[in-house]
């Protein structure tokens, strides 16, 4: 339940008559009071067909409030503790990405409280509640009064670049499009201003692209940010029902939110949000069948399908191509608001088969069962299935092919990632050279996810052995349970410290892999 804060309460106080239009795409116009709009083309789905009005922009920063995305959360929920709410039937707005859990409020008023801020001839930022008690009580609550939950925050010079790029078309703010009954009617005026710029210039072709907004986790080192404390926040998995569906989710993550690009907004919490709608667990096979219907596909279009096998890892364990795999979808399965599937263990392993615990399946056999099980998420309503693999050799051959066959037939969309191929240039990256199978690489992975799952005392150097260049020579079993994928680079060196960097990254690298190809496949319209 939302609860209402008993102190300041940061509001945007509009009066007067609306500025006459004066559109631009020149980012030095930049200035607080101006309407941001999203560029038709703009494919990023939280900011798609959105209006920003900006309230503060500087040298460090830029922040503002999304105006027209009401959400299905009632203001009296939001402010449930002030009486004057109770009986309202305003919805409370997405105000933006960052820190969600803050409800910061819009109010039209004619005489704004003395601490407030000017932002615009007629505009004042303000920290008192009284505001917001005098609008709910008020002849015209929703005419006077917007409620919202989070702001859109840019780093120094990031929202110059996005306008410099076409990803924002400015105008001049209007209260009484802050105001409009109808906000859906407010973004469409877009296409208006993009048709009187090309009056004005016709020379200059309107190219959008689209963009990724993200919060500068490094922008609080300098500057007036220091005048506060930046706040770490972990924000919640969904916020509120507000279109689209499955995007809130897969907001910012444990971002550093700048809460001093304004004094007044370190302030700026009314409340502290209701618990966000989520599910109980991302796993499927934990979830109940009810929850599960009530999650996909309307919410949740994507699953993440770990696969491995058991085989010979040097010093670390057996079922290091199922645990990594596993721990990768359980890490970026919140930030992309996608479920888990249960891991398929079993695999066709090849050479190492011959090892104590290994075990191998079939090429056929196996290649059937994946089908069914890639068939049965198609059919469970997934869009997307993200193939998370931890095992190379034959195995890689038969999974993209398999994405192929079942993506035609079932018109669902696959994407097979082998991690430890993809995230080559973070092991160069983390550890000056290439790895190997049970190198270096895939034993710290297997070190952050768990020490106990490596055995140093049983490491010998000897134990190494570079791989074959192709056509070489080969061996069953192989004579080695640690191959190197370059000769004299990858030796496992136990380093925890890097360890923990180079699952993180990897994490990294593999989310922004899946988060980039269904924008890709979104915006081509697959």
């Amino acid at each position: 339940m939302l609860r209402a804060a008993t102190g300041l309460v940061t509001c945007v106080v509009l009066s007067g008559a609306p500025a006459g239009p004066s559109p631009d795409r020149d980012p030095s116009r930049l200035r607080p009071g101006l309407f941001l709009y999203a560029a038709p083309d703009l494919l990023e789905p939280r900011f798609a067909e959105t209006v920003v009005l900006l309230i503060e922009h500087g040298p460090d920063g830029s922040m503002g409030l999304v105006v027209n995305r009401p959400t299905d959360i009632r203001v009296r929920q939001a402010l449930e503790e002030v009486e004057e709410a109770r009986g309202s039937d305003l919805p409370l707005y997405w105000g933006g990405p960052v820190q969600p859990e803050a409800v910061l409020a819009l109010v039209r008023s004619p005489r704004p409280s003395p601490g407030a801020r000017t932002v615009l001839a007629d505009v004042h930022l303000t920290g008192d509640l009284a505001d917001v008690r005098a609008a709910l009580a008020g002849r015209d609550p929703h005419g006077g009064l917007r409620v919202y939950s989070g702001y859109a925050g840019w780093a120094a010079g990031q929202l110059q670049a996005e306008v410099r790029r076409g990803d924002w078309v400015l105008d001049r703010a209007d209260a009484a499009l802050v105001f409009a009954p109808d906000p859906s009617n407010v973004w469409p005026r877009v296409h208006l201003i993009l048709n009187r710029l090309e009056v004005r210039d016709r020379s200059a072709p309107l190219l959008f692209y689209p963009f990724r907004n993200e919060l500068s986790r490094r922008a609080t080192r300098s500057g007036p940010h220091r005048r506060l404390k930046a706040h770490r926040v972990r924000v919640p998995e969904a916020v509120v029902d507000s279109p689209p569906p499955s995007t809130e989710a897969a907001m910012i993550r444990e971002a550093t939110v700048l809460a001093s690009l304004c004094p007044l907004f370190a302030a700026a919490a009314l409340t502290r949000a209701a618990e966000p709608k989520a599910p109980s667990t991302r796993e499927l096979e934990r979830i109940n069948w009810m929850e599960f219907r009530e999650w996909v596909p309307g919410k949740v279009q994507t699953v993440l399908l770990p696969l491995g096998t058991l085989e010979a890892h040097g010093v670390t364990a057996n079922g290091a191509d199922i645990l990594a795999p596993v721990a990768i979808a359980r890490e970026i399965a919140p930030q992309l608001e996608a479920f888990v599937a249960p891991v398929i263990p079993y695999g066709f392993t090849g050479s190492m088969d011959a090892y104590p615990g290994a075990f191998t399946v079939p090429q056929e056999p196996y290649r059937a069962y994946v089908r069914a099980v890639l068939v049965g998420l198609a059919r469970n309503r997934f869009r997307n299935i993200v193939m998370i693999n931890g095992h190379g050799g034959g195995q890689t051959a038969i999974l993209s092919a398999l994405a192929q066959d079942v993506g035609r037939e079932e018109r669902v969309r696959i994407l097979v990632v082998n991690w430890w191929s993809h995230c080559a240039d973070v092991t160069r990256e983390v550890f000056g050279e290439d790895g190997g199978h049970a190198g270096d690489n895939e034993t710290a992975f297997m070190q952050a996810i768990d020490p106990a799952l490596v055995h140093p005392e049983r490491y010998r150097p000897e134990m190494a052995l570079p791989n074959p260049a192709p056509g070489a020579w080969s061996a069953y079993p192989s004579p080695t349970t640690i191959g190197l994928y370059t000769a004299r680079q990858g030796y496992p060196r136990f380093d925890a410290g890097k360890a923990k960097i180079y699952f993180r990254k990897v994490n990294d690298k593999v989310l922004a892999l899946v988060e980039d190809t269904i924008r890709r496949w979104d915006a081509a319209g697959l």
